[in-house]
């Protein structure tokens, strides 16, 4: 099969890259046809052309709205598609779902979109979560078939009517298994004193809550951990630095930035943590589940799919602070829990989450429009 998978940033390394990322390596090495296109040059395309994987640039691919650029755009996909002659199109990130969806729905080529999370869920204004809500209606209409990431995007995505049901289907997301690392781990080891190691993946953007985070780490600042937090952004970085600075946790707290080797900090980390505002079926907790962490997390968007509370981690509210506070000191002080709770989440991962399951489901949708 001939496949074009479209995604609007390489420059940046999300869950929607790393999403794209090991797709296009599977369907590669199952001797499909691959080409990535993505806006801009960077990360993601050197990984890419490392793995074998064909991909390329399309400049007029902008994350923002800019009309000329965008028209502009339209017409180079067209050529591209026509040149390049797809059995299907995978589009990715909401501009180049956009784009895609219209240029193949004129040229009459099968696509798909897949949502890792509906662009009006966002933490955005009133005025633009409707602009967003209106402009997801309008797009169905040029769809082929829609594949959320979670069951949660399904879910929304029936109750507002954004598309009929048989265009819309639940491919959960997979991440390759770090199971052969896991004897490196040197995390809960018996009789050895040091501080208890907590890592966030995860930029620093509005839809990211690392304040809620630094606050509910404020009243714990005595006990024996340290927090990596890994990711690159500016949108609220400066913020979240200053507020660590104000309230003494300067030795406690790690600004990492962004980094290729995610998987070596979650080797040592005891526990894995990500706070946010709105998720679809976030990447960063797969990988630590498939290394057998236990998992704090917000409850939002398919997280309660990936975190049962109670068995693989804990769930807190959003703004929690007192309940994230009390749940990180439960798990700091209790190694026993801490490994019951990894185990889980190695279980859970094996059970639903694996790339390979993914990627065989993916396949399917892919056949099943082109019929």
């Amino acid at each position: 099969m001939k496949i074009l998978q479209i995604i609007t940033l390489g420059d940046s390394i999300g869950g929607a890259q790393i999403h794209v990322l090991d797709l296009a390596i599977s369907l590669h090495e199952r001797g499909h046809s691959v080409h990535v296109l993505t806006g801009t040059l960077g990360e993601l395309n050197e990984r890419l052309t490392k793995a074998g994987v064909s991909n390329g640039e399309l400049p007029t691919m902008r994350r923002a709205i800019h009309p000329l650029d965008d028209i502009r755009c339209f017409f180079e996909l067209r050529r591209f598609i026509q040149q390049f002659k797809p059995d299907v199109v995978a589009s990715h990130s909401s501009k180049a779902g956009i784009i895609v969806r219209l240029v193949c729905f004129f040229l009459q080529i099968p696509n798909t979109f897949t949502v890792h999370g509906w662009s009006f869920e966002a933490n955005a204004s009133k005025f633009n979560q409707r602009l967003y809500f209106f402009i997801e209606k309008i797009m169905g209409f040029f769809s082929c078939k829609l594949i959320t990431v979670a069951h949660t995007g399904y879910d929304l995505g029936i109750k507002y009517h954004i598309v009929s049901p048989r265009k819309l289907i639940t491919v959960l997301n997979g991440v390759r298994d770090f199971k052969q690392n896991l004897a490196q781990k040197t995390r809960d080891t018996e009789g050895v004193e040091r501080p208890i190691e907590l890592v966030m993946s995860a930029r620093f953007q509005s839809q990211k809550d690392h304040e809620t985070l630094i606050k509910a780490l404020i009243p714990l600042k005595n006990e024996p951990f340290h927090l990596q937090l890994l990711g690159d952004g500016t949108e609220t970085l400066a913020r979240i630095q200053a507020l660590v600075n104000d309230n003494g946790l300067t030795e406690k707290v790690a600004f990492v930035g962004f980094t290729t080797n995610v998987l070596s900090y979650l080797q040592q980390a005891n526990i894995c943590i990500l706070i946010s505002h709105s998720e679809g079926l976030p990447l960063s907790i797969l990988e630590a589940m498939s290394l057998g962490l236990p998992i704090l997390a917000s409850n939002v968007g398919g997280i309660c799919k990936q975190v049962e509370n109670g068995y693989n981690g804990y769930l807190v509210e959003r703004n929690d602070v007192e309940d994230l506070t009390e749940k990180i000191k439960l798990l700091m002080n209790n190694p026993t829990l801490r490994r019951e709770m990894g185990n889980n989440s190695r279980a859970f991962y094996e059970k639903e989450f694996q790339l390979e399951k993914m990627v065989d489901k993916t396949l399917a949708v892919y056949q099943s429009i082109l019929k």
